[in-house]
């Protein structure tokens, strides 16, 4: 099975409430983020991946609708242990 995640990335924000935007190569403005998932081959047919989204820091208003899964479907998109910098998506 093959998919595809894309990520919204003007729909977040700093805690500050600074807009993101990524287009651009501002010094200073881009956040960081890391996306990993817990599978370290491809995944098979039903099989469930989930994928940890880590940000340098804390952000707001980033939530499922955010991500858009292509080849699968979208589960349970939780904060990690209650973090504004750490989200996974099952």
């Amino acid at each position: 099975m093959t998919g595809l995640l894309n990520l919204n990335t003007g729909a977040f924000k700093r805690i500050e409430s600074t807009d993101i935007d990524n287009s651009e190569s501002t010094p200073g403005l881009g956040i960081g983020l890391s996306i990993t998932d817990d599978k370290s081959d491809t995944a098979k047919v039903g099989e469930v991946i989930t994928y940890t989204f880590t940000f340098d820091e804390a952000v707001t208003d980033f939530d499922i609708n955010d991500i858009t899964v292509t080849g699968g479907t979208k589960g349970t998109f939780t904060s990690v242990n209650g973090s504004e910098s750490v989200y996974t998506l099952d």
